[in-house]
């Protein structure tokens, strides 16, 4: 099971209707008269995901939520998304979650930044910001398109 929270700590909040509560790293929905714990399930993307209410939502958000009262639990075009920094899906701890624009939370997947180009029989290095793609180069091998790559990944996509 991923690591939640820091032993020790309680948070409680109405989530979609619910009350729920983090404690001693597991998460807990208020039914009836007592608190049960919700383990949740993984979904096709690999996201672990909890019914609450009437609908099915993303552990990481709900941590999120339970952190920052203020998160909208709702998608729309323009919210804010939550990144995994270290891109592993199982990893739920508050310190390894972020709130990022669609576009910084595309920045933190594997790219690999370049593609071989059969015209040229060379590899062209490629990054997109701002909406648009900006060209890095050719070059002879994929490891220098890659470094090339990964250079500007470092100038272009910080957040």
């Amino acid at each position: 099971m991923e690591e939640l929270e820091p032993q020790g700590e309680v948070l409680e909040q109405e989530i979609n209707g619910r009350r729920v509560k983090l404690e001693n790293r597991k998460l807990f929905i208020f039914k009836g008269k007592s608190w049960r714990e919700k383990k949740g399930t993984i979904n096709n993307l690999g996201y672990r995901v909890l019914w609450v209410g009437d609908k099915t939502l993303t552990f990481h958000r709900i941590i999120w939520k339970l952190h920052h009262p203020e998160f909208n639990m709702t998608y729309t075009t323009g919210d804010l998304e939550i990144d995994h920094i270290d891109r592993d899906r199982a990893n739920n701890n508050i310190e390894n979650l972020r709130s990022v624009t669609r576009a910084q939370n595309q920045w933190n997947r594997a790219a690999k930044g370049y593609y071989f180009n059969a015209k040229s029989n060379r590899f062209q290095s490629y990054i997109r910001y701002g909406g648009k793609q900006k060209h890095l180069g050719c070059y002879d091998t994929a490891e220098e398109a890659s470094a090339s790559y990964q250079l500007a990944k470092k100038q272009y996509h910080i957040i």
